[in-house]
């Protein structure tokens, strides 16, 4: 996958113990087909659960396939998940499956042709009268709440994670209540605000102009020096 799996990483910590519970995710399964692969799959053992997942991520197009200038959203999402639900009903039999699409922009358009909403909805009524199966689409608001649930979960995790994208809502999520706790002190300069800083200026001995910015809290104490060279 490529970085487009950044959803991928969505899936894997929300289904580790915090929001599917799995036990097991795998990225890129071969189905044992001709150029066969899901890109997510989820266990849960106990529960006997399975989520059988595709991954689309196209940030400026949205929901949408093409070859040759033709457009082949539909047909490729059909295909897919008919792949999807071959591979589950032979080596999942076993488990309770749910399929699902994690896609983060889906647009609407006047033309029937290019409604990437009519899209989706043609391949879930395919697939329920083909496989008698429900098809859960995660896009728009529903995968920006799985998101925030991301965030929630970042937000409440101290430990250091090895998931970048969970790491990277750590640093930010921890870093806001910082903030947040910074400003509710009231030990500042008078008629000014936290983020005043105390500047001074000196000249290098190549004649370039340099400024030492030191952001004020408690006589300097705490944030360092920040160096900043100009011409």
């Amino acid at each position: 996958w490529d970085m487009a799996g950044t959803l991928m990483f969505c899936f894997r910590v929300c289904s580790r113990k915090e929001c599917l519970d799995c036990d097991f995710v795998d990225y890129n399964v071969d189905t044992r087909e001709k150029q066969g692969e899901i890109d997510v799959i989820g266990i849960n053992l106990e529960d006997k659960k399975a989520y059988v997942c595709e991954v689309v991520t196209h940030l400026t197009t949205g929901l949408s396939y093409s070859r040759y200038g033709k457009l082949v959203t539909y047909n490729k999402l059909k295909d897919k998940f008919s792949k999807d639900i071959k591979y589950g009903s032979k080596y999942l039999k076993e488990f309770n499956i749910t399929y699902m699409l994690w896609t983060p922009i889906i647009k609407h358009s006047s033309s029937i042709k290019y409604d990437q909403f009519a899209c989706i909805k043609r391949v879930k009524e395919y697939i329920l009268n083909k496989f008698k199966v429900n098809v859960e689409f995660i896009y728009n608001e529903a995968y920006k709440y799985k998101l925030n649930e991301l965030r929630e979960v970042a937000s409440n995790k101290n430990s250091a994670s090895n998931l970048n994208v969970l790491r990277y809502l750590q640093i930010e999520e921890h870093l806001k209540k910082h903030l947040i706790n910074l400003n509710k002190r009231k030990n500042f300069p008078k008629g000014g605000n936290r983020y005043e800083c105390l500047v001074s200026e000196s000249r290098t001995s190549w004649g370039k102009r340099k400024t030492f910015i030191r952001p004020w809290h408690r006589g300097n104490r705490l944030g360092g020096i920040a160096e900043f060279i100009k011409n």
